[in-house]
């Protein structure tokens, strides 16, 4: 499954435009109250575009996610659009979309958020991606040894050396 973002301008267009041309396949809705959030959703999905086939090996599906609420008493409303190789069934995309969610936002969220990953300097050779790795092995290791917020864990124990280095043996 593949986020497709505003970023990529064309592609997006294609999918926005694709979308309300044609009636999706399956449509389901879901509700949530968590979080101090009350949030609605509604997952579409369409079988792959014909002109999709030779760009776009293996992908059989377009799906778009819209979901719209309240949070801290501001109401909120977005779209998202993801191209994946599933097969286009409501339900299960449905599943695999909010599996994605919460990989990003218990991992790249943090790692962008906590730990200003798009901020860092390292830039030069494998230097990048080495410290991508070690940014997620220790959150690994904080959530491996209870700490759920990364904030609350580095706050705790970040000036305790021993502590720290009992994470690497135990």
């Amino acid at each position: 499954m593949i986020t497709v973002k505003g970023n990529q301008k064309k592609l997006y267009q294609v999918l926005i435009d694709y979308c309300l041309e044609h009636e999706p396949l399956a449509k389901t809705e879901s509700k949530d109250i968590d979080h101090g959030r009350q949030e609605k959703r509604w997952v579409e999905v369409w079988s792959l575009p014909t002109f999709f086939t030779t760009q776009w090996c293996d992908v059989q599906s377009v799906v778009r996610v819209t979901r719209w609420g309240c949070r801290q008493n501001k109401d909120y409303d977005n779209q998202m659009f993801y191209i994946t190789s599933l097969s286009p069934q409501g339900q299960k995309l449905s599943r695999v979309i909010r599996q994605h969610w919460q990989i990003e936002n218990n991992l790249h969220w943090v790692k962008d958020v906590i730990f200003q990953e798009d901020q860092a300097q390292q830039t030069r050779g494998n230097a990048p991606q080495n410290f991508a790795i070690f940014r997620s092995w220790v959150i690994s290791l904080l959530r491996l040894h209870g700490y759920h917020s990364m904030t609350e864990a580095m706050a705790m124990i970040s000036h305790k050396l021993p502590l720290l280095l009992s994470f690497c043996t135990s």
